[in-house]
Order: C-alpha cells, then structure tokens, then sequence
C-alpha cells in the first residue's frame, strides 16, 4: 500500500499527515445497549487486573455474540474488562428518576457478585461502583444494577457529572481461579429478559407491592419450576417449587425491609427474572 499526498504536484515544502488505514468501513463508536453482535461498532474492550477479554459466539446460541471474561489463576481480585474504553457515543442517562442498568450474565456459579462500574472517560475519580449478585449457575441471566446504591466507601451518584464509560467485574472481590463468565446485553434501565428464553406469561402484581405479592399465568412444559427470590445484596429471602401449567400463587414478603429484588424462575424452558420493588 502506497499513499502519494499531493500527487501531481512538485514539492512545494508541505505537510501531510495520515491516520487510521482500514479495509472496509469506518468502525462506529460503541453505545448502550452493547450487544456484541454488530462487527461495524468498535466495542474498544480492554481488561486489566489478570483478566482476559474476547468477544465469541455464545456458547449457548450459535446467532449470539458475547463478550468472554476469563479470571485465570493469578488474576486480582479486582480484574476486569472494560466497554467503550474511548468512551461511550452518548452519556449515560441517569437522572432523579432513572438509575438503573442491566447486564445479561452468565457464570459458572450462582451467588457469584458482579460489580457494575460507570466512569468519566476524562477523569477515571468520577465514577459509581454497585453490585448484584447471580442466581444461577451455568444458565444466563439478566441482572440489574441499581446506581443509587453504590457500594461501601464508593462515591455516591451524582446527576451533574458525566458518565460515558462501563466497566464490569465478574466475582469481584475473588481472586482468579481459571473461571470463565459471559457477558451481553449491557443497557440503560431495569429491562428484565433481554434475549431469556419465553417459560410462559408470568404476571407479578402489584409491583411496586408492600410485601403480599400475587404470581399468575401459564409456565410451559411438564416439568416443575425453580422460583427463588433475592435481595439486592444476594441475600436468598424465598425458594419454592411449582408445577408447570396454570400458576396462582400469593407470597407474603411483609417482613421484608423495603427495597429492590429479583425473582427468577427456572426450568426445562428456560430462566426468566422479574424485578420486583417493595416500599413501606
């Protein structure tokens, strides 16, 4: 490859600068929701810490394609990989009323924290840290991160700053032990089932609820179901088993302090999660 600047021309005591030789188009700056499967966007992925990053097909659906994270022995605890490393096309939209995020994960183990990290790309000290926790394993999952609970001794959300950079953090607080997690669907709000294989029509009401929940619809299969409910902070506060077909179902959760939580429900169709809020 040759690039002549001026062709044509004799020299004349000018300066050319060139940048950025590609085959094919330019690539598109990565924004929310990051899904892995557009080889037009430039995901910009880097991981840090001992951990190691690779976009491929989803292990469990050949038309998918994810972000892997591997946390071989060795790795810190607080290994990592981050999305959008130049920076997200748009901030992040927090506002008063919208602090949520959702991640699809799939990990070998249930009860494994994930740490969700947003930063300013120009000041790394600007940032919000919190954590949820899988429950399942070896099965994907939509988890949702709540920004107004940042984690211990972590600054806390702040409206006026800018937020354009996702960080994520597999069995944070672990060290490495040769484990491997997925990652898809990283986007903006609490959307629960991003891509969940569809169990059946479930309907939880009312939601927000002050702790007497109603759980109705149709699960499909012949097989029994797996419904367990917990806190934010991974805490298992409800396990039962249901059969497949109709489900009328009433939970009493009144005992429960006011807060986020998820119920996810499992079985041989699949997995599905539903956010459920109690307020006081």
């Amino acid at each position: 490859m040759i690039v002549f600047c001026d062709f044509g021309n004799v020299t004349s005591g000018k300066t050319f600068y060139i940048d950025d030789i590609m085959f094919g188009a330019p690539m598109m700056q990565v924004d929310l929701p990051i899904t892995f499967d557009d080889m037009n966007v430039d995901y910009n992925t880097v991981s840090f810490g001992g951990g190691i990053d690779s976009i491929v097909v989803d292990p469990t659906d050949p038309m998918n394609m994810v972000l892997r994270q591997d946390k071989p022995a060795g790795a810190q605890t607080w290994a990592g990989t981050v999305c959008g490393d130049g920076g997200l096309a748009n901030a992040i939209p927090f506002s008063a009323t919208d602090n949520l995020m959702s991640v699809r994960i799939w990990s070998p183990d249930s009860n494994t924290p994930v740490l969700l990290k947003v930063e300013n790309t120009g000041n790394g000290a600007i940032s919000v840290e919190t954590f949820a926790y899988t429950t399942m394993a070896g099965a994907w999952e939509t988890l949702v991160f709540d920004f107004t609970n940042n984690a211990p001794n972590t600054p806390a959300i702040d409206y006026n700053n800018t937020y354009d950079k996702v960080v994520v953090f597999c069995d944070f607080g672990n060290a490495g032990s040769g484990k491997t997690f997925y990652i898809d669907d990283i986007a903006f709000g609490g959307n629960i089932g991003i891509n969940e294989k569809s169990i059946g029509n479930i309907v939880v009401s009312p939601n927000p609820s002050t702790g007497i929940l109603n759980v109705n619809g149709m699960l499909f299969g012949t097989s029994a179901y797996d419904i367990r409910i917990v806190s934010i902070q991974g805490q298992v506060i409800y396990e039962a088993s249901v059969n497949s077909g109709n489900v009328d179902m009433t939970l009493d959760l009144s005992s429960q302090p006011a807060g986020l939580y998820f119920m996810t429900i499992q079985g041989e169709a699949g997995a599905t999660t539903e956010r459920i809020i109690l307020s006081k």
